[in-house]
């Protein structure tokens, strides 16, 4: 821990699991995959992310988490974030967690709120626009922080009476726009497939349904003097945002991979910056990491940000190259991956 980092929300967790050590590999893997700052320590794995740093250990056949927080809603969402993960590898398999906060974490973010679909439209043969009522919509025009976490069984709860309460099923998704005057937001959903319950809930949606969302969080741009911008189709709706968010003077690339033309939408960038549509490879995201190598390579000195959010495996690699060059020039990052082969 930083002695300059606020701690004002403290979240401890003890899980009892068959195999802790395969699932600590798991947690540190995940969060690298997300560019999490990860080092070992003393058998500890120290993790710094944007707005949350902690400690994960094993010992004496537990799992151990000590994690700090600026806020309420990032330590909600890191709470549950773990309880699913320590419960999915679990499988049928017996699972203890104990859990110890600081604060009154509830059942619900402390931002949730109920909105109300006022539009549907489909973008692409792969792509839904959920327009949502939203009063207090300037809460999400922030540039810090452009995604909605989504309560997709909202609908499930509501109906449900009596017995155990139902687990909580969150999705992230990117605002793609805000609108003050009329007091909308609007999310962009890319569909990978039938089964998932994200996919399942935006098919499910009528105009008039009500949606449980929380946030805004995470996902923002740095500053600098040029950008480098590179994503596939699930990231079309946070280059989107970003883009009307960069300052018009800027300078950079964008390149978006799409396995078919139809993907590719039309999308405004400032007059600085070149954008640049790459045509699918047989490996997922191969074209966004030669273009992004090739870049760093060419690069002056000049303050620089680097954007990624692709397939899971082909952000791994960018990032290594991105981490490399990090170290000697005047580069910032965010890489994600936002799915998985």
């Amino acid at each position: 821990m930083t002695a300059n980092f606020p701690t004002a929300f403290r979240l401890k967790a003890r899980a009892k699991l068959v195999e802790p050590d395969q699932c600590l590999e798991h947690l540190v893997e995940h969060l690298r995959e997300h560019d999490g700052e990860i080092r070992e320590e003393e058998g500890a794995f120290l993790v710094t992310l944007p707005d949350i740093r902690g400690r994960m250990w094993c010992d004496d056949g537990l799992l151990h988490v000590d994690a700090r927080s600026s806020d309420a809603e990032t330590a909600y969402f890191v709470r549950t974030w773990l309880d699913g993960v320590f419960r999915h590898l679990a499988g049928t398999g017996p699972v203890e967690i104990a859990w110890k906060e600081d604060w009154n974490a509830g059942h619900l973010p402390p931002s949730f709120s109920v909105l109300k679909v006022e539009a549907l439209q489909t973008i692409t043969s792969r792509m839904m626009r959920v327009t949502l009522k939203c009063p207090d919509a300037a809460r999400f025009a922030r540039a810090d922080a452009l995604h909605v976490q989504v309560l997709v069984n909202f609908a499930d709860m509501v109906a449900a009476t009596g017995g155990a309460p139902a687990p909580l099923i969150w999705r992230r998704y990117t605002v793609r726009a805000v609108d003050l005057a009329a007091s909308m937001i609007d999310i962009d959903i890319f569909l990978h497939g039938e089964a998932g319950p994200g996919a399942a809930w935006v098919r499910s949606l009528r105009v008039g349904d009500l949606v449980g969302v929380a946030g805004p969080n995470g996902g923002g741009i740095g500053q600098a003097e040029r950008f480098l911008i590179a994503g596939d189709e699930t990231a079309l709706p946070a280059i989107a945002r970003i883009m009307g968010l960069l300052p018009q003077h800027c300078v950079g690339d964008v390149w978006i991979e799409t396995e078919e033309s139809a993907e590719r939408l039309p999308l405004e960038v400032p007059p600085g910056i070149t954008l640049t549509w790459l045509a699918r490879e047989n490996d997922a995201g191969a074209a966004l990491e030669c273009a992004i190598n090739g870049a760093l390579a060419r690069r002056t000195a000049e303050k620089t940000f680097v954007w990624v959010a692709c397939e899971a495996s082909a952000a791994s690699r960018i990032r290594k190259h991105v981490r490399v060059a990090a170290l000697h020039d005047n580069l910032d990052h965010l890489i994600a991956g936002y799915w998985k082969r």
